[in-house]
């Protein structure tokens, strides 16, 4: 990764059925150093800063004026009891800044970390009974927001299974490295519920169906109100040999947002209603060779007055010649705006991946070769282009590319010892 990543030492001692875990970073982050006289409020007297950079880059002199400016130090220990069928675990982790994060103050951010401590304590367990099992956490922050999940997985007979799973993040819950389930990037300002369903109605055909309602108790970016939303999600696979799989899908997602138009600051949230749908055919045609056919699609609309739509034909090839992998694509979309940007998932090399937003109109392809020198040399070559259809230029600011072209190469070595 990146940034975000820990660097430092961690150790687990195990007595009878007892574990202890104990682990130290330390590490620069990125971020916009200001001083008490860069703000326009006497609040701070010493440097502080108004976010934290999260993408790695350091291209631009700001990106390189943010380099390391903020050393961060993380403590944390997990202590696990364990049992036949269930174990129970607490967690405590501490979390210090250099200097001290401020976020700039608005409506929608208000209960936000500030400052340069933050702890979270916590316990989680996990129960299996029969063909049920259940598993939790809940902890605590530094604010006194509290984070609780819980869930189950259930097999109900041999050809249907069960899913549940609850969620509580306050307002002022903050988990700098928590990634549980939500509909929210971070793990703040949600409560809902998932179903998820499998069921197999007979033999090569499967039955996969989620249904998730959540609210949002708290304002959010473009959203000047408390707001709500729920998505649903069927697919049905069929794979009527081992060499093929067929599998169609449509995923609903209903939410509020901020009008385009409306002035501020009087705006009341509207309802978005998106719709997503794709067909996709796999085929190994024979131990060298396997195809992947998709096609994908989706439909947006705010509000009564905005309604747009996107689609992306995509065809993957991959062989295998002894020692070498090739994987291939070519892909055409065809978007009338960002909100039916599509994504696919692309093959990458070593430890990265690619989810590209294809995005306006045009053609994507993309070739990606492995090859194993000997059994201690691995090497990877991927070589990508975007070309847009009806466009002078690619991207904007200081990425922006004179042309309706985009190449990017990657090449990656292994070395084993």
């Amino acid at each position: 990764m990146e940034s975000g990543f820990f660097r430092g030492v961690a150790g687990t001692y195990t007595f009878g059925k007892v574990d202890v875990t104990g682990f130290y970073s330390h590490s620069r982050r990125d971020g916009n150093l200001l001083d008490a006289a860069d703000s326009l409020s006497d609040t701070y007297s010493d440097s502080f800063t108004q976010s934290i950079y999260s993408t790695g880059f350091h291209r631009t002199e700001n990106e390189i004026n943010a380099k390391g400016k903020l050393g961060e130090q993380v403590l944390g220990t997990d202590v696990l009891l364990r049992h036949k069928n269930w174990h129970l675990g607490g967690t405590f982790l501490h979390t210090h800044y250099s200097v001290p994060v401020h976020k700039k103050r608005t409506d929608y951010n208000q209960f936000e970390f500030n400052g340069s401590e933050n702890w979270n304590a916590g316990i989680h367990y996990n129960y299996l009974w029969q063909n049920v099992n259940l598993f939790g956490e809940a902890a605590l922050s530094h604010s006194r927001g509290a984070g609780i999940i819980s869930g189950l997985i259930a097999s109900l007979t041999a050809k249907v299974e069960l899913s549940l799973l609850y969620r509580h993040y306050g307002r002022n819950f903050h988990s700098f490295y928590g990634n549980a389930f939500g509909e929210n990037t971070r793990n703040i300002n949600e409560h809902g519920m998932y179903w998820g369903v499998k069921v197999v109605p007979v033999r090569k055909i499967t039955l996969t169906a989620y249904y998730d309602q959540f609210r949002f108790p708290w304002l959010k970016y473009r959203v000047d109100a408390p707001s709500q939303g729920n998505e649903y999600l069927v697919r049905i696979a069929w794979q009527p040999a081992k060499t093929i799989l067929v599998y169609g899908q449509y995923r609903e997602e209903h939410k509020e947002l901020n009008p385009a138009d409306a002035p501020s600051p009087i705006r009341s949230p509207e309802p978005v209603d998106r719709q997503y749908w794709l067909f996709n055919l796999d085929y190994n045609a024979n131990k060298y060779i396997s195809l992947q056919s998709r096609v994908q699609g989706s439909t947006y609309r705010h509000g009564t007055t905005l309604y747009s739509t996107g689609y992306a034909l995509v065809q993957d090839v991959n062989a295998q010649f002894g020692r070498l992998k090739v994987s291939s694509r070519f892909a055409l979309f065809d978007t009338d705006d960002y909100n039916n940007r599509q994504y696919v998932y692309e093959k990458d090399v070593l430890n990265t991946f690619s989810l590209p937003a294809y995005y306006q109109r045009g053609e994507r392809h993309y070739l990606l070769l492995q090859y194993q020198v000997n059994r201690h040399l691995d090497v990877w070559l991927r070589l990508a282009r975007t070309n847009l259809r009806d466009q002078l230029t690619i991207g904007s600011g200081l990425e922006e590319i004179n042309d309706n072209q985009k190449t990017e190469l990657k090449a990656q070595m292994r070395l084993r010892f």
